[in-house]
């Protein structure tokens, strides 16, 4: 026989949560934008796609995210340039 010690029981801390996602895709930026509106959140941009050009936007509301892809690419950023930083010299 083992003698037995005065331990206090070990306390257990919160439980483990996971994170879970439900993530389904919209064959269309109409479906995902009326997604979005009826859920009452916004389509974002999430970047390109890898396979063929193309972008991913998505909607997110709690664990639920609706994505969609395009074949359409964005339009490339605005490049601007001061006229103060090319002036004319006399």
């Amino acid at each position: 026989m083992t003698a037995m010690t005065d331990h206090a029981p070990k306390c257990r801390t919160r439980p483990r949560v996971r994170t879970v996602v439900e993530v389904h895709e919209l064959p269309d930026m109409k479906s995902l934008r009326q997604w979005a509106s009826a859920h009452h959140v916004t389509v974002e941009h999430l970047g390109s796609t890898w396979e063929k050009p193309g972008e991913v936007y998505g909607a997110r509301d709690g664990v639920q995210v609706r994505v969609c892809r395009t074949s359409q690419d964005r339009l490339p950023p605005v490049s601007w340039e001061s006229p103060l930083e090319h002036l004319p010299t006399t």
